[in-house]
C-alpha cells in the first residue's frame, strides 16, 4: 500500500544578515537595548518555521527513487534517492524500493529496499535519506507502531535453485538508534505488515504460508498462526494472501488473497483469531486500506486495474472504480476525501475521490511504482521548530576582556554556546559570560534545541591585541605626485601613542669607486622622536651630512655589505642630507634605503591624524608602516607645465 501521511514540512529560513546599501553584509544589528542582534525575527516575534500539509510518498522500483506528491495539489515536490547510502550487505544501499511506512509525527519515512534487503530512513524536513538499516532477506512490508517509536519489517529469504520462499522474518526497528533490536521468525514469504492500534500486535501475512503471523511485541516472540483460505500456494498464478489492513478500534483485520482465480478479501476477528466474513473483489488484490473512522476499506485489484470500495458494516462492495494498470499500493488522505493507488503496469498513480468514488486525477511516478504498505494516522500539529538567536554588549575589544550574551531564541527548551567555533560546548547557560584571552576573530555558534530539532546561528567577536594597537588607517590623495602632502587618518587605541615609519630605496651609480646622492627640502614636522635610518647596501662606508643651519656628519663602516648611520630625537625644521661613500670591491650600483620615523598620539576616541611632506622623495614606491600595518604608496613625477607654443 502506499502511505499518505499528514505531515510538517519545514521550509523557515533564518535570516542571520543584513545586506547594506553599499551591498556589504551588515553582520549585526544593534537594537535600542543597546545589545547586537545576530538574527531577524518576523514581526510577531516568531520564525514560521513549518507549513502543514500531507504527503503521498511513491516508490519507484526501476529507478531506485521515492517520490513525493503534495495531495493538496497532486504534485511531485521532490524526488529522494534511496541509494544515497551504502549498506553493510554486499547488495546496493537501496535497490528496488518497495514498502512505505512513515512515523505518527511525520518527520521520518521508512522504506523498505527488496532486492538488497535495507530500509532507507528519509528525513521528511530535509526529503534526503538519513540512515539505512539492514534487515537481510528480501525486505517487503513494513509499518510502524502508533508511538512511533518501533518499525517491523517483513523480510523473505528464497532456496535459488526452487525459486521458493523458505522461511521469513519480521525485524524490528528502533526509531532512535535506526538499529534492528529484535528478530521473529514468522511464516514463508511474509508481505503485508499492520500493528494494532495498542501496538501490543504485529501482524504479519505470509503469502506462501497462507497464514497470519501473530507477534508479540512486549516479549520480541511468534504468539500465534491464523490461516488464511486452503493453504495452497501457486507462486506463477500470484495467489496467496498479501495486503492487510486493521480497523481503527482494532476489532478487526482485512486481508487480501487470490485462490484460484476466486479473489477476496477475508475478515478475521482480531479477540476469536477466526474469519468472519470473505468478500469477492477484482482479481489479484494487492494493497488494502482502512479510512480513518472505520466505514471503508479500498483494495487494490492488479489483475482487474480497479479498487473494490467496502461498506465495513455490510461487508459489501458498493463501488469498483477503473484505475490505472496494474494497481498495487493503496492509501487514503487523513480527512478520508481522497484514495491514491500506485499502478505499476503503466507507472502511474491514480487519485479517486471518495465522495463521487471517481478518479479526479492521475500522476506520472517514476518505473514500476509499488509503495506497499499502510499507515494512516492523525494529522501531526505544526511541528514547532527552534529559532537560535542572540545579543552582545560588545562585538570587539582588546583582550582581555569580557563578553555578556543574551540569549533571544525561540521554542528552545535548551542551548548550547560553542564560542570559539572549535566544536566545543563552553556553556549551556542562557545568558552566559565569557572572558576573551588571546587575540583573534572568534566565531560564536549558539543551537537552540527542542524535542523537534535544533538550529544555530553565528556572530564575530572581534578581540584586539593591545601590543599591536593600530586597526586601520587611510591616506590621500590616493595618488600623490611628488612634492604633495600626504595625509594620513586611522584608528587604534585610545590613549596610546603610535610610531609612524616613512621609507623609500633608490638604487646610485659607483663612480671611481664612490657613490653620493642628495635630498633637498626635507620637512620634518612637529612630534616627539623623530629619527631617521639610512642603510646603503653594497657599500664600504657610509657618510650621511644633514644641515638646518650647519653640517653635520655621521659615518660608519660597512657591516657585511651593507653600512648604517642612524639618528633619533631630531628637531623639527627644514633640512638638507648629503650622502656618500665608497663602494665594495667590483659594484657598480649601491641601493640606499632611507626611513624616517615619527611618534604620533591618538585620541581619546582611539583617532589620530598625521601628515607627510614628499617634496624630498625621488618618484617611485613608497612605504608606510603604522602599528603593524604597511602599505605601498606609488609617488609620481612632479607634473610639468607645458608653455603655449610660439606663433611664427
Amino acid at each position: 500500500m502506499i502511505l499518505i501521511s499528514p505531515t510538517t514540512l519545514a521550509t523557515s529560513t533564518q535570516n542571520s544578515s543584513i545586506i547594506g546599501p553599499d551591498g556589504y553584509q551588515n553582520s549585526s544589528i544593534i537594537g535600542p537595548d543597546g545589545y547586537q542582534n545576530s538574527s531577524i525575527i518576523g514581526p510577531d516575534g516568531y520564525q514560521n518555521s513549518s507549513i502543514t500539509g500531507s504527503y503521498a510518498y511513491i516508490t519507484s522500483s526501476d529507478t531506485d527513487t521515492v517520490a513525493i506528491i503534495d495531495t493538496l495539489t497532486d504534485n511531485v515536490t521532490n524526488i529522494v534517492d534511496t541509494e544515497t547510502f551504502t549498506s553493510t550487505d554486499i547488495r546496493n544501499g537501496g535497490d528496488s524500493p518497495f514498502g512505505v511506512a512513515v512515523t505518527p509525527n511525520g518527520t521520518e519515512v521508512y522504506v523498505t529496499n527488496t532486492n538488497s534487503g535495507t530500509v532507507s530512513v528519509i528525513d521528511k524536513v530535509t526529503n534526503s535519506v538519513v540512515a539505512i538499516v539492514d534487515v537481510k532477506g528480501y525486505a517487503r512490508g513494513i509499518a510502524v507502531n502508533p508511538t512511533g517509536t518501533k518499525v517491523y519489517v517483513a523480510s523473505d529469504f528464497m532456496d535459488y535453485d526452487s525459486e521458493r520462499a523458505t522461511h521469513g522474518i519480521v525485524s524490528e526497528i528502533d526509531t532512535a538508534t535506526k538499529t534492528v533490536t529484535a528478530t521473529i521468525k514468522v511464516g514463508v514469504s511474509p508481505y503485508g505488515v499492520a500493528v494494532s492500534p495498542n501496538g501490543t500486535e504485529v501482524y504479519v501475512v505470509n503469502r506462501d504460508s497462507s497464514t497470519i503471523s501473530i507477534v508479540d511485541t512486549t516479549t520480541k516472540k511468534f504468539k500465534a498462526t491464523i490461516p488464511v483460505g486452503d493453504g495452497d500456494y501457486y507462486p506463477y498464478n500470484n495467489e496467496g494472501p498479501t495486503g492487510v489492513a486493521i480497523a481503527p478500534d482494532g476489532k478487526n483485520l482485512y486481508v487480501t488473497r487470490d485462490v484460484y482465480g476466486n479473489a477476496a478479501v477475508f475478515v478475521i476477528n482480531t479477540t476469536t483469531e477466526t474469519i468472519t466474513a470473505i468478500i469477492k473483489v477484482g482479481t489479484e488484490p494487492n494493497g488494502i486500506a482502512v479510512n480513518s473512522d472505520g466505514t471503508k476499506v479500498y483494495v487494490a485489484n492488479s489483475g482487474s486495474s480497479t479498487v473494490s470500495v467496502i461498506d465495513t458494516s455490510t461487508n459489501n462492495v458498493t463501488a469498483t472504480v477503473n484505475v490505472g494498470k496494474g494497481p498495487y499500493g493503496i492509501a487514503v488522505t487523513p480527512d478520508g476525501t481522497k484514495v491514491y493507488t500506485t499502478n505499476y503496469r503503466d507507472n502511474t498513480v491514480s487519485v479517486i475521490d471518495t465522495s463521487t468514488n471517481t478518479v479526479i486525477n492521475t500522476v506520472n511516478a517514476g518505473s514500476r511504482p509499488y509503495s506497499f504498505g499502510q499507515f494512516i494516522g492523525p494529522a501531526p500539529a505544526n511541528l514547532i521548530l527552534p529559532v537560535a538567536n542572540f545579543s552582545s554588549n560588545v562585538t570587539e575589544g582588546y583582550v582581555p576582556f569580557c563578553v555578556q550574551f543574551r540569549d533571544l531564541s525561540e521554542n528552545a527548551t535548551s542551548v548550547s554556546w560553542d564560542f570559539e567555533n572549535d566544536g566545543v560546548i563552553n556553556s549551556t547557560d542562557r545568558n552566559p559570560i565569557h572572558e576573551y584571552i588571546v587575540p583573534g576573530n572568534y566565531t560564536v555558534n549558539l543551537t537552540a534545541i527542542n524535542e523537534n530539532g535544533t538550529n544555530s546561528t553565528f556572530a564575530t567577536i572581534n578581540a584586539l591585541d593591545k601590543s599591536v594597537p593600530v586597526s586601520h588607517w587611510e591616506f590621500h590623495p590616493e595618488e600623490p605626485v611628488s612634492g604633495d602632502i600626504l595625509y594620513i587618518n586611522g584608528s587604534a587605541f585610545p590613549g596610546n601613542k603610535v610610531d609612524v615609519f616613512a621609507t623609500f630605496e633608490k638604487t646610485v651609480p659607483v663612480s671611481m669607486g664612490r657613490y653620493e646622492y642628495s635630498l633637498e627640502d626635507i620637512v620634518i614636522p612637529e612630534g616627539s622622536n623623530n629619527s631617521y635610518k639610512v642603510e646603503a647596501q653594497g657599500a664600504k662606508n657610509l657618510n650621511v651630512r644633514v644641515k638646518m643651519i650647519l653640517w653635520v656628519t655621521k659615518s660608519s663602516k660597512a657591516s657585511g655589505n651593507t653600512a648604517t648611520v642612524s639618528q633619533s630625537n631630531v628637531p623639527p625644521g627644514n633640512y638638507k642630507m648629503r650622502i656618500d661613500g665608497n663602494a665594495g670591491e667590483g659594484v657598480s650600483e649601491v641601493n640606499l634605503k632611507v626611513t624616517a620615523s615619527q611618534e604620533t598620539n591618538i585620541d581619546s576616541n582611539g583617532n589620530f591624524n598625521y601628515s607627510y611632506n614628499t617634496t624630498a622623495i625621488p618618484p617611485g614606491i613608497f612605504k608606510i608602516k603604522i602599528g603593524n600595518i604597511t602599505k605601498e604608496i606609488t609617488i609620481k613625477p612632479e607634473k610639468i607645465e607645458q608653455s603655449a607654443p610660439v606663433l611664427q
